[in-house]
């Protein structure tokens, strides 16, 4: 595939409907050049981009490429590596986050492991049939909560739908495939109360870090991820108001979210107590000065919780709870609301209303 013609392609007025092209010859190609078989696959890729141009300029209605075969997990793991790769870039063209692209390969990479030692063959997405899925989440379960069963569940789905859409395999083995119920106390409703008694806890530790962040995860109802990812430039504290800018899936989508009274206080101590500061630097830091990771403000939220004397508390706790309030605040209107916790879709807010009704 990576053999490309010097000479210019002549104009013609006969230009088939549907061009097929078998990509093939990439590993032979670099073996030629004493270059490794990834270099080969990159540059069938170069290849294909420019295939592709010359059919769009000259009006090729259909293009079929055969570039994945079973037969290619079984060559060397480097290769496999990098049709792998193919999986995460194609993830990265629908607009999913680079976090959530690592965790999709990390529970990938687990489930092979698993397969492989369980069967004692080498992994083919096409000999991956039902019966195994359910053996690898029965096992799983022993070890692992349910919430993050369902995750890896759903990390596999990704795949091997893009595996058939790829003809990689005929039939998707995750087809109704279900996930575990999880405990009915994750979706119990949270009051304002609880907040405030893990807010109260870090108060009187004196951190002013810990303060600060958690009076912003309550006054806002941040992801995680859009938390630990908050740069100093991105906080705007006034004097009589202050907002922050939240960026999520890698920055494709901002927002401004309004910040209240007590947080904005929280936070201005927290900065001063840093400064001077660069507004390149992280919002939130750990004692290295590096980002404050996801791990880190989950236990945050875990140690005041406990401190609290309370159970069950996750940093999803806050942003539940300012949701319902968002939601049932006839003033905000429930576009505001969507917006405000990075909602695209109104119909996200349907588990916030109903839980609302029963507090």
């Amino acid at each position: 595939m990576p053999t490309r013609s010097k000479k210019s392609t002549p104009a013609s007025t006969d230009v088939p409907r549907h061009i097929a092209i078998i990509m093939d010859g990439n590993g032979r190609w670099a073996k030629r050049r004493l270059m490794p078989r990834v270099a080969g696959h990159r540059k069938g890729v170069e290849a294909l981009r420019g295939v592709i141009r010359a059919c769009a300029e000259r009006g090729v209605a259909h293009l079929t490429v055969f570039a994945f075969s079973s037969e290619n997990w079984r060559r060397p793991q480097e290769e496999v590596t990098l049709l792998m790769e193919l999986f995460m870039r194609a993830l990265e063209n629908e607009g999913i986050s680079s976090a959530s692209r690592r965790a999709y390969l990390t529970d990938l990479h687990l489930f092979i492991g698993w397969f492989e030692k369980t069967t004692g063959e080498t992994f083919d997405p096409s000999s991956v049939v039902r019966r195994d899925l359910l053996e690898w989440r029965a096992e799983k379960l022993v070890t692992a909560k349910p919430s993050s069963v369902n995750r890896s569940l759903s990390s596999l789905r990704s795949f091997f739908s893009w595996a058939q859409r790829k003809g990689l395999v005929s039939l998707d083995p995750t087809n109704r495939l279900h996930g575990v119920q999880v405990p009915s106390w994750s979706f119990l409703p949270r009051s304002n109360d609880e907040i405030e008694l893990i807010l109260q806890q870090a108060r009187l530790s004196g951190n002013q870090r810990d303060r600060a962040l958690l009076e912003l995860l309550a006054a806002t109802g941040m992801r995680v991820l859009e938390l630990s990812a908050l740069r100093c430039e991105d906080l705007e504290l006034g004097t009589s108001s202050a907002r922050v800018l939240v960026r999520s899936r890698d920055d494709h989508i901002q927002r401004w979210v309004p910040v209240n009274v007590r947080a904005r206080v929280a936070l201005r101590e927290y900065q001063a107590a840093r400064s001077p500061i660069d507004p390149n630097t992280p919002l939130f830091v750990c004692r290295s000065g590096k980002e404050i990771s996801s791990f880190a403000i989950w236990y945050a939220v875990k140690k005041y919780a406990r401190l609290a004397g309370l159970n069950n508390i996750s940093p999803r706790t806050f942003r539940n709870v300012i949701a319902r309030r968002l939601v049932n605040d006839p003033q905000v209107g429930l576009i505001n609301a969507a917006r405000q916790l990075g909602h695209r879709q109104l119909d996200k807010l349907a588990r916030y209303i109903s839980n609302a009704e029963t507090v």
